[in-house]
């Protein structure tokens, strides 16, 4: 069976077809085969005791009339002589019907021991007639009819009437004979029509085991194959193992093809699925040589996730350089923001003294009015002091507004950056 099953397919059908022709062949031979049996049985039938039937027949015809046309040519009148040459024609055909018959039962019953010897005893009978025959036609030629009559009454009509007697026996010889061949011919008949019976019907188990086994051999392995290409379609790889039909034969290369087909595509999906995940767990340290080098047109899937993993290395390496520049600007900006705090510290000293100094100046003028120019001089200065203070001032909080927007400006990238 494993043999057959791993034959190709075109010759599993050949093989299958060969033997149901075979047998359809060894049928249709046996049946000529017993046709030709039962023709020749037929014919050995129709040769021998049928023929030996119509001979026997002739025999006792052909006595009866001699025993006839001699009574009449014996009793027959001078005054009648016109009807003898009628008579003797007719008692010369029955002679050579008698003798044909003879020599015909002879030819048709040699193969049977227990006729043969009736019909030689006839053969003798027959001889011995034709002796008689002769003495009374003597006799009548001779003129000695009493003489004629008297020889045929008590030899020639009575050697006829053992030849009729001799062939009803050998009549009933002939018909047991007949019937012995007609039940061998039936029993032949019957024989071979039970051995066609039982070749038509094993030629049909043959036929009907081979249909099977071919049947099985094409229709469970594609079955298998229609149903994992159905879960395929859906979607379901894993049911490669399904698919357990292994032969050479053409169904057998096409499971074992899609069974590998389905495992490595499931393997790729794993693999693809795998990758993904782990960049998505934010490990994009995945190199290009840990990756499968799928096959086909499926390569370009490698190159799909290496170019990912590539422009996402890039795009992250191009925030990390911002994210060092706006560092760097965050640091200069605290350091210009401390310089401005430190220079309005030293403005609120300067300005603080200049208090006390007004007041100071202020107690004074009125011990010393005399000295109101020189105060007046210095109040000038004061006032150009205070201008300048003022001015100062001024920048000092204009800085300050500087410093207050790029603070917002760098908490509007802090805030990108934490995004």
């Amino acid at each position: 069976m494993k043999f057959f099953r791993n034959l190709s397919i075109r010759k599993k059908l050949t093989a299958s077809h060969g033997l149901i022709a075979l047998m359809a062949f060894a049928v249709a031979a046996f049946g000529l085969i017993g046709m030709q049996l039962s023709s020749y049985r037929l014919a050995d039938i129709q040769a021998g005791p049928l023929t030996a039937t119509e001979a026997v027949g002739d025999v006792m015809y052909t006595s009866a009339d001699l025993q006839l046309v001699m009574t009449t040519i014996i009793s027959l009148p001078a005054s009648k002589a016109d009807r003898l040459p009628g008579l003797e024609a007719s008692m010369n055909n029955d002679i050579a019907l008698m003798a044909s018959a003879a020599q015909t039962l002879h030819t048709s019953l040699e193969d049977y021991p227990e006729a043969i010897a009736k019909v030689e005893k006839i053969g003798a009978l027959i001889a011995a007639s034709g002796e008689q025959r002769q003495e009374v036609l003597a006799l009548k030629d001779s003129g000695d009819a009493s003489g004629a009559y008297m020889l045929y009454d008590g030899g020639y009509s009575k050697t006829l009437s053992q030849i009729q007697s001799q062939a009803a026996e050998l009549k009933v010889t002939i018909q047991g004979i007949s019937q012995e061949q007609y039940q061998a011919a039936l029993s032949l008949n019957n024989s071979m029509n039970i051995l066609m019976l039982i070749l038509i019907v094993a030629a049909l188990a043959l036929g009907t085991v081979l249909a099977t086994v071919v049947s099985n051999a094409v229709r469970k392995p594609v079955q298998q194959l229609v149903d994992a290409s159905a879960q395929m379609q859906q979607g379901n790889l894993a049911v490669a193992d399904d698919i357990t039909y292994e032969s050479k034969d053409e169904v057998g290369v096409l499971a074992a093809s899609l069974r590998d087909t389905m495992r490595f595509l499931n393997d790729y999906v794993q693999e693809i699925g795998q990758t993904l995940r782990t960049i998505a767990g934010g490990d994009l340290t995945v190199s290009e040589s840990e990756i499968t080098d799928f096959r086909g047109d499926f390569a370009v899937f490698k190159e799909s996730l290496v170019y990912i993993l590539q422009s996402l290395n890039r795009t992250l390496a191009d925030i990390h350089g911002a994210a060092e520049q706006v560092n760097s600007g965050a640091d200069q900006v605290a350091s210009g923001a401390q310089e401005l705090s430190q220079g309005s510290t030293e403005q609120a000293a300067a300005v603080q003294q200049l208090a006390a100094t007004l007041g100071e100046i202020n107690s004074q003028v009125s011990q010393a009015g005399d000295q109101a120019t020189e105060t007046r001089k210095n109040t000038d200065e004061e006032m150009n002091m205070m201008l300048a203070c003022d001015a100062q001032m001024k920048d000092m909080v204009a800085a300050m507004d500087e410093i207050s927007r790029t603070s917002e400006e760098i908490g509007k990238i802090n805030k990108t950056i934490e995004d």
